[in-house]
C-alpha cells in the first residue's frame, strides 16, 4: 500500500509499504521504499517464536488440507499464537533467515497465476450474490492481495465468518484523529477483505 504525506505531493505515494510476508506466505518480512533518504533503522533480531509457531501452524494446515478428517483444531490454535505473538510486537525486525530462504526458492510466476485464478473464482462466485458489491471486479493482469466487498449490516457478517474460522479483516475502522469524509466513513463502515491465497488452490 502506498503511505500518503501531507507534503507538496499530496496524492503522490512518498512513500511504498509492502508485506513480503503476506505476498509470499512466509514467516515475516516487509519493506518500505521513498522518494526521499532514508535513515538506516536499528533493527532487532528476528522474532523466533513467532516464526516457530507460523511454521508449525502450516505444516499442519498443508496435513489437514491432504486430509481434513485430523483435527484443524491444533492448526489453528498454534495459527493464533502466532498472530497473537506478530499483533503484540511492532519493532522493527530483521527478516528471519527462514523466511529470506523460502523466499528464495519461491516459484513467482506460479504464486501470480493462483492469485489470478484464486481472484477470479472468488470474482465470479460473489458477483452472483445480490447483497455483495465486490469493489474491484476482475480483470486479466490483477494480482490482489485480497479482494475488497462491501455489504450492509457488515460487523454480522465479520462476526459469524470469524466464528467459522473464515479469515477476513476490516481496512479500515476511521480514526478520531483523522478529517474522515463521508466516503472514508462509508466505506470503514461497509468493508470487508478476503485474502487472496497463493498457496493453496481454490476451488469454490
Amino acid at each position: 500500500m502506498c503511505l500518503l504525506s501531507y507534503s507538496e505531493t499530496i496524492g503522490i505515494g512518498d512513500y511504498i509499504v509492502g508485506s513480503i510476508r503476506k505476498w509470499f506466505a512466509l514467516p515475516d518480512g516487509g519493506f518500505c521504499a521513498s522518494t526521499y533518504d532514508m535513515h538506516d533503522l536499528k533493527k532487532e533480531q528476528a522474532a523466533n517464536n513467532y516464526t516457530f509457531n507460523y511454521m508449525l501452524a502450516q505444516l499442519m494446515k498443508q496435513k489437514y488440507l491432504q486430509d481434513n478428517s485430523l483435527d484443524k483444531t491444533k492448526f489453528l490454535k498454534l495459527n493464533k499464537m502466532g498472530m497473537d505473538t506478530l499483533f503484540s510486537d511492532y519493532k522493527i525486525r530483521e527478516m528471519s533467515e527462514v523466511s529470506i530462504q523460502l523466499m528464495k526458492s519461491s516459484d513467482v510466476r506460479s504464486i501470480i497465476s493462483i492469485r489470478e485464478d484464486n481472484y477470479r473464482s472468488l470474482w465470479l462466485k460473489l458477483a452472483k450474490i445480490p447483497q455483495v458489491t465486490v469493489m474491484i471486479p476482475w480483470e486479466v493482469g490483477i494480482i490482489p492481495l485480497g479482494m475488497v466487498i462491501a455489504v450492509e449490516d457488515r460487523d454480522r457478517l465479520y462476526d459469524n465468518l470469524i466464528k467459522n474460522d473464515i479469515y477476513c479483516n476490516i481496512h479500515w475502522r476511521t480514526n478520531r484523529c483523522m478529517d474522515n469524509s463521508e466516503e472514508a466513513i462509508w466505506l470503514s463502515k461497509h468493508c470487508l477483505t478476503f485474502r487472496v491465497i497463493n498457496d493453496i488452490q481454490m476451488n469454490i
